[in-house]
C-alpha cells in the first residue's frame, strides 16, 4: 500500500542524504516507516491522525497533502519538490548516476568519500560489484558489507528492548544482577520510534569491559567486532533467532577517578544526546570557562588531575552549567 507515496518521500530523503542535511533525512526516513506500516491506503480523512504519530512534523504532513492533492487517493499523486529533484537529477545525467553509486557505496558502514571515489575509480558501479571484490575493503568495511542489508534498515523500538533485555539478564546471570548499571541511550532514550542504531552505558566494578563483550559474544549477541579501544566499543549484534535484524551495537564504558567516583552520568548525557543539545551545553561550559564532555566536567580548558567539577549525576551537570533538568524525550 502507499508505493506511489512511499516513492516520491523516497526521492527526498536520497537528496537529503547527498546533501548532509541528516535533521531532514532522519525527519524523512521517520515519515517513511510511520507509511509503511499503515493499515490502509492514505487519503485525505487521515491526514489527522497522521499529524499525531511522532516524528510527522508539519513539512512532512505538508508533503503527503501535496500528493493526495494532486491525485493521491487514486494512485497518482505527485510530490512538487520530489519532481523538481526528480527533473535535476535526469538533467544531470551520467555525474548524477556516478553521485548514486558513491552514494550507495557510503551506505556501507566503514566507507567514506575518500574510499567510495577509490571504489568507483577501480570500476565498481554497484554494491553487487563490490560483493565479487571484497579484497579492495578492510577488515571493518567487509564486515559492513556483509550485513549491507540489516544495517540499512530503520530498528523497531521493541527490537532494540528486547535485545536490551536479552542482554543485561546474559550479564546478570553470569556476574548478579546488582554488578552493573546500564542505560540504553540516543534516539531510543529520547523516545523515537526507530533508530539507526543502539548506543549503551554501561558500568561495573565487578567486571571489566573485556568480559562483558567477550560473555556478550559466548552468547551470540555480539556477532561482528568493528572496533575496541579503553572506553569504547563498536560491533554488530542480533536478537537470537532466525532472520533476527542485525544492527550497529555501540557500548561505551564509564571509569573510575582516582577518588572512586565514575562518568555514567557524563556519558549517559553525551551519548543520549541529542546533538543540538550537547553542542550548545559544551559551548555554555566554554563560556563560563570549562569543558565539557562524555568524562565529565572540567575547570579550564583540559582535564588536569584535580581539575573536575564535583559534579557527576546528569542532573547535577545540567545544574551546574545553569540548566534546569531536561529529561530525555525533550532533548
Amino acid at each position: 500500500m502507499n508505493q506511489g507515496l512511499l516513492s516520491e518521500l523516497r526521492v527526498l530523503e536520497k537528496y537529503y542524504k547527498r546533501t548532509k542535511d541528516t535533521y531532514r533525512e532522519q525527519a524523512y526516513q521517520t515519515t517513511i516507516a510511520v507509511i509503511k506500516k499503515w493499515p490502509s491506503e492514505i487519503n485525505t480523512k487521515d491526514l489527522t491522525q497522521l499529524g499525531k504519530q511522532k516524528g510527522i512534523g508539519k513539512a512532512s504532513l505538508t508533503k503527503i497533502k501535496q500528493f493526495i492533492d494532486s491525485g493521491g487517493e487514486d494512485g497518482g499523486g505527485t510530490i512538487p519538490k520530489a519532481t523538481e529533484l526528480k527533473a535535476e537529477m535526469a538533467v544531470k545525467g551520467h555525474k548524477n548516476a556516478e553521485l548514486d553509486v558513491k552514494d550507495q557505496l557510503m551506505d556501507v558502514w566503514g566507507i567514506g568519500a575518500a574510499k567510495a571515489n577509490s571504489l568507483w575509480d577501480n570500476g565498481i558501479r554497484s554494491i553487487a560489484d563490490l560483493k565479487k571484490n571484497p579484497s579492495l575493503l578492510n577488515r571493518s568495511q567487509k564486515i559492513g558489507l556483509k550485513h549491507f542489508d540489516d544495517l540499512n534498515k530503520r530498528i523497531s523500538r521493541k527490537y532494540i528492548r528486547n535485545l536490551s533485555v536479552a542482554i543485561q539478564y546474559t550479564l546478570a546471570e553470569e556476574y548478579g544482577g546488582d554488578s552493573f548499571e546500564f542505560i540504553v541511550a540516543g534516539s531510543y532514550r529520547r523516545g523515537e520510534p526507530t533508530s539507526g542504531d543502539m548506543d549503551c552505558v554501561l558500568f561495573s566494578t565487578v567486571f571489566t569491559p573485556e568480559d562483558a563483550i567477550n560473555t556478550l559474544k559466548t552468547a551470540g549477541f555480539i556477532t561482528d567486532v568493528l572496533s575496541f579501544k579503553n572506553t569504547k566499543f563498536m560491533g554488530i549484534a542480533r536478537c537470537l533467532g532466525k532472520g533476527a535484524q542485525s544492527i550497529r551495537l555501540d557500548i561505551a564504558f564509564p571509569t573510575v577517578d582516582d577518588e572512586g567516583r565514575n562518568n555514567f552520568g557524563a556519558m549517559a548525557l553525551y551519548f543520549t544526546g541529542s546533538k543540538s543539545l550537547n553542542t550548545e551545553m559544551r559551548q555554555k561550559a566554554k563560556d563560563e570557562g570549562m569543558l565539557l564532555n562524555e568524562y565529565g566536567l572540567w575547570r579550564g580548558t583540559s582535564m588536569k588531575p584535580g581539575s573536575r567539577v564535583d559534579v557527576y549525576t546528569e542532573d547535577e551537570i545540567f545544574k551546574a552549567l545553569g540548566y534546569a533538568y531536561i529529561k530525555p524525550s525533550l532533548r
